[in-house]
């Protein structure tokens, strides 16, 4: 369901873009364990866990936790542009547009590099 975030080029950690690669390969149990690295680090991106959280969920058809876990890393976005448009097109992915449509009115939202595309999406 979800797609993944780090080519939307916001995310530099090397546990995020392995846990991705271990997604595209469908090796969800690798990634679960790099999502348990990422947890148990001191300085962990809350925004960032709990999107792999909701991948790794959608990719077990576990569709609610995907959504619970979607709208947590929303509540948590940090103010980067990158970060927000990706926050709003997981909460479009999962059927959560009236909670994207929020969004738009942080500041950083206008720094987006495609507010456009993520916009129509969620009407």
């Amino acid at each position: 369901m979800a797609t993944p975030a780090a080519s939307r080029g916001f995310a530099s950690d090397p546990l995020w873009q392995q846990a991705q690669a271990f997604l595209v390969r469908g090796h969800v149990d690798a990634a679960r364990a790099a999502l348990a690295s990422m947890q148990a680090r001191q300085s962990v991106n809350r925004f960032h866990a709990y999107l792999l959280a909701a991948q790794i969920a959608w990719r077990e058809d576990r569709i609610r936790d995907g959504t619970r876990h979607a709208r947590d890393a929303a509540a948590v976005v940090p103010d980067d542009a990158e970060a927000l448009c990706t926050a709003a097109a997981i909460l479009i992915e999962a059927g959560e547009a009236d909670e994207a449509q929020a969004s738009h009115d942080r500041p950083t939202w206008a720094d987006c590099r495609e507010p456009g595309g993520v916009i129509r999406r969620s009407h």
